[in-house]
């Protein structure tokens, strides 16, 4: 793993921290110092010749980091979350997620300009793996796949939740003994099974699409309105669910608009008034619906219901009874 490649993929990061580096016996640490804006820690060592493993444990000041990333394209696993980096093209790309809410996710991490953010008085805790198409290479004896093969299916799966089994390879890379007698060996041996964990994953799903004769781009929608579904209550963007599915906000539109006849904003707007209906039906306040159905101010929502019903949630709850 040559200094380059851990320049690119790291220490534009850590550094913008304001973090302090040294090297010991195969890990990099960093830790805040006296200028630092985060408290904590993040330990990375290099694993053969192409895969890097970071463990980070940090709590944050108020803190939003611009860089460009111009190192070379790689797949990364770990404990991750898309609500923190958001690309200026309105792309967005996995990174931490806050406190105890972890979840698994892995994705293709290509070059181009980001912000990542983080939010004052969290803490942030991630173990992962970045893997190049080298490490692949050099393991080719034991993967029967190739690294673009995997970056190719990982594309189309989109960011859907990863097997149980790659939960707990990533959970044992951020075992406190890890740190300190972890073997290369060791480390070579889990990236190749976290590798052939997500390499079934992606293929079944690609297969399962394809058995119900679906193309790519019903794929996507599909996708798309499965996220949309389940984060009604949160505050959606057309850029942010382009963001979870890894896809520009330009393609995912035109798939969506294909595939539907409506736009994305429209789609989501209808989803949400169909989601209000069935609230108000069991009863709910409409304030309570608002927030449920991702509106901050019930004004907006009342307007909107309106605006698609012809009623107000009061006068369409009237009716219901």
């Amino acid at each position: 793993m040559s200094s380059t490649t851990l320049d690119a993929v790291y220490l534009p990061e850590v550094l913008g921290m304001g973090m302090i580096g040294s090297f010991d016996q195969g890990w990099w640490h960093f830790h805040d110092g006296p200028g630092s804006s985060v408290e904590g820690r993040f330990d990375c060592r290099p694993v053969g010749g192409g895969c890097l493993l970071s463990l980070l444990n940090i709590k944050s000041s108020d803190l939003t980091l611009s860089m460009d990333y111009q190192g070379p394209e790689v797949i990364s696993v770990g404990t991750m979350s898309a609500s923190l980096i958001r690309f200026p093209d309105g792309t967005q790309r996995g990174s931490l997620r806050r406190d105890d809410e972890g979840f698994v996710m892995a994705s293709v991490f290509e070059r181009g300009p980001y912000v990542e953010r983080f939010d004052d008085g969290h803490r942030y805790r991630s173990a992962s793996m970045v893997f190049l198409p080298e490490f692949l290479m050099d393991m080719s004896a034991y993967l029967p796949f190739t690294y673009e093969q995997l970056a190719a299916d990982l594309r189309a799966a989109g960011s859907a939740d990863m097997p149980a089994e790659l939960r707990a390879d990533v959970e044992r890379l951020a075992l406190p003994c890890m740190r300190a007698h972890g073997s290369e060996l060791f480390f070579q041996s889990l990236g190749l099974e976290m590798l052939s964990v997500l390499h079934e994953y992606v293929t079944a799903v690609r297969r399962a699409d394809e058995s119900a004769g679906l193309c790519t781009q019903s794929r996507l929608v599909r996708s798309a309105q499965s996220l949309i579904r389940a984060h009604l209550g949160d505050p959606l963007t057309i850029e942010g669910v382009a963001a979870r599915l890894y896809v520009s906000r330009t393609a995912l539109c035109a798939a969506f608009k294909r595939e539907t006849g409506l736009s994305i904003g429209a789609w989501i707007a209808r989803e949400r008034i169909q989601r209000a209906k069935e609230l108000l039906a069991d009863g709910l306040p409409a304030q309570s619906v608002a927030a449920r159905v991702g509106f901050a101010h019930p004004s907006g929502f009342a307007k909107a219901f309106k605006r698609h019903t012809g009623l107000t949630p009061l006068q369409w709850s009237g009716r219901r009874r």
